[in-house]
């Protein structure tokens, strides 16, 4: 049987990085714009953070997971 060797790129977290980078530019541009931020913008903002982190750590381990499974030969 052949080895499956699991992907070992970045892609993933180069995807996150740059999400995460994107959120914080427009809320530092938003800044310099005179735009005041209530607590519910704020709240809203950190959520996008925490979702993209969310989705990053969930594409991970389900990627690493299923190619666990699929060495020891199970699906």
């Amino acid at each position: 049987m052949e080895q499956i060797k699991p992907q070992m790129t970045n892609r993933k977290f180069k995807g996150f990085v740059i999400t995460q980078l994107s959120l914080i530019l427009i809320f530092i541009g938003a800044l310099f714009t005179g735009t005041t931020f209530t607590g519910d913008n704020i709240i809203v903002f950190g959520a996008l953070l925490a979702a993209t982190g969310g989705a990053f750590f969930g594409a991970n381990f389900g990627e690493h997971w299923a190619a666990a499974k699929r060495a020891n030969g199970t699906k």
